[in-house]
């Protein structure tokens, strides 16, 4: 699309949100005054890493002072909230490649972060690189390393870790990301979006011309089980952890007679129950997916 289409598209559908508390926004500088104007006040920034070899490898086309322009830029129109994705244990990142990304983030001086270890999902052009033995995958220690290292790093620079893979100043959390880890509904909307009403999982089209006959591809009804299983993955994602007693009260369980094998995990130094929270230990952390099993 032309950008002046987009900028319209965008202003249509701010306005029709008529909320302050804006969608998050992939974006770069332009087109931004539209997003103030309909009073967003948060936008995330899918930088991924600031070493521009490891980018290209990636194949992002953006550059470092993009970057940097785009958030000098939100913050003169008054954007204070600004999020910032990054990746890590990306093939061929060093530990002191890691540093640096974070050191940029500190000179940033930005309200959130959101930190990925890198993923291989099939039918995306890393995934393909992958199978034509392009690269090799990070070695585990390597990787909880690295995940150590943002944890701690991000700490000393303000932010709380108030999620897995998220981490806030000064209680700037993702009110977009609690929704999901809350089972609180939102509408998809866009090509491939996902939604969550009325006790329905909703799964959009991705191809354009089937979106705009029927944007809905696929709609799942939420059983009873599923939910619960949404409920403890998703809290304990959360460093907060879940709160037993009204997860019990809620679905009319106990929670370890419905999963047994969890006392093995509190066992293993996995786990932990403080305060009535269940809760992932500093091992447990990085370790989640072991604990996640237990409930699938």
């Amino acid at each position: 699309w032309p950008a002046r289409d987009k900028h319209e598209a965008l202003a249509v559908v701010l306005q029709c949100l008529a909320a302050r508390q804006a969608p998050e926004l992939e974006g770069g500088a332009i087109g931004l005054s539209v997003v103030v104007g309909y009073h967003a006040d948060r936008v995330s920034l899918g930088v991924q890493t600031f070493n521009e070899k490891l980018l290209s490898y990636l194949n992002r086309k953006h550059t470092n002072q993009k970057v940097f322009d785009t958030v000098h830029h939100l913050k003169h129109i008054g954007i204070k909230q600004i999020s910032i994705d990054l990746i890590y244990a990306i093939p061929g990142q060093t530990i002191g490649d890691l540093y640096q990304d974070l050191t940029y983030i500190h000179a940033l001086d930005i309200t959130h972060v959101s930190c990925y270890s890198l993923i291989l999902e099939e039918k995306t052009y890393f995934y393909h690189q992958y199978l034509r033995g392009k690269f090799e995958q990070m070695d585990e220690d390597t990787e909880a390393t690295m995940y150590q290292i943002v944890m701690d790093e991000l700490k000393k620079q303000g932010f709380n870790h108030y999620e897995i893979s998220n981490y806030a100043k000064e209680n700037h959390y993702s009110k977009h990301n609690l929704i999901y880890w809350t089972l609180g509904e939102y509408i998809g909307v866009g090509l491939g979006a996902h939604g969550f009403i009325d006790g329905y999982r909703t799964y959009n089209e991705r191809a354009l011309p089937k979106y705009l006959n029927e944007p809905i591809k696929e709609k799942v009804y939420q059983t009873k089980e599923m939910l619960i299983q949404d409920e403890l993955i998703f809290g304990l994602r959360k460093m907060e952890g879940l709160d037993i007693k009204k997860l019990e009260n809620m679905y009319h369980i106990k929670l370890f007679d419905t999963y047994p094998t969890l006392q093995d995990k509190i066992d293993l130094g996995l786990v932990e129950i403080k305060e009535g929270y269940l809760k992932l230990t500093d091992k447990g952390i990085f370790l989640g997916n072991q604990v996640f099993m237990v409930f699938v």
